[in-house]
Formats: structure tokens, sequence, C-alpha cells
């Protein structure tokens, strides 16, 4: 079971292109960030033991009009969340995969660095 556990929004988002050692800003975005759990039972001899996963999913609300996403290759998404001390914390998300791009709609990716999960989730 997939459940939404909270739902972060960015400020001051940017995405970039990265390509051949270099990084060159696209465009100014609207980000949203999702952190699920995803709960699965497993079963063994024994018991029932449950895994518990995070994932994180973000969204580019509208997309880029400008950007052919589908040409761009690997990209970059940076923004500012406000952390629980009241600042705002400025995010590197590179290990992203693209998991849905609607042309003139939102872009959905999913980040997966365990180490930028565990960082989002205790924001």
């Amino acid at each position: 079971m997939k459940t939404l556990v909270r739902t972060l929004e960015g400020k001051n988002s940017e995405i970039y292109q990265l390509h051949e050692g270099r990084r060159i800003k696209l465009a100014d975005c609207i980000v949203n960030i999702e952190l699920y759990e995803e709960n699965r039972k497993i079963d063994i001899l024994g018991g029932n033991p449950e895994i518990i996963t995070h994932k994180i999913g973000i969204t580019i609300c509208n997309g880029c009009p400008e950007i052919d996403i589908n040409n761009v290759g690997n990209v970059e998404i940076v923004t500012d969340i406000r952390n629980t001390k009241g600042y705002d914390e400025r995010i590197y998300m590179l290990a992203i995969e693209p998991l849905s791009i609607e042309i003139g709609g939102d872009w959905v990716f999913e980040l997966t660095d365990k180490n930028q999960i565990n960082r989002l989730f205790a924001i």
C-alpha cells in the first residue's frame, strides 16, 4: 500500500540540463515534492514481516512549455524547501528518473538517491 506522508512546496525552483560536464539553466519552474511510504508484506516461513520503503515523487507543475524535455537528456532540479527550523534549505536533485511527461502538463519524476530521500524525510 502506498501512502502520501507529506507534500513539500519548493520555492525559487529551477531546472537545469546536464550536458558534457556543463550545467545549463533551462527555466524557472514550480516544484512540489511528495513523500510516500510504501508498505509490503512478505510471506515467509514463521512470520509475515512488513517492509517499509520511502519514495519521493517530484512534480514540475505545468511543465515548462518552452522546453522539449524529451530532447534534453539528464536534468537537475534545484529548489528551496522550508525546514522545521523555519529556514529555507537549498536542495539539489540529480538522481531523478522521469515517470510521466505531459507536454503542456505536469512533469513527474522519482528521486532515486537514498541519501537525499532520507534528508527530505528529515525536513
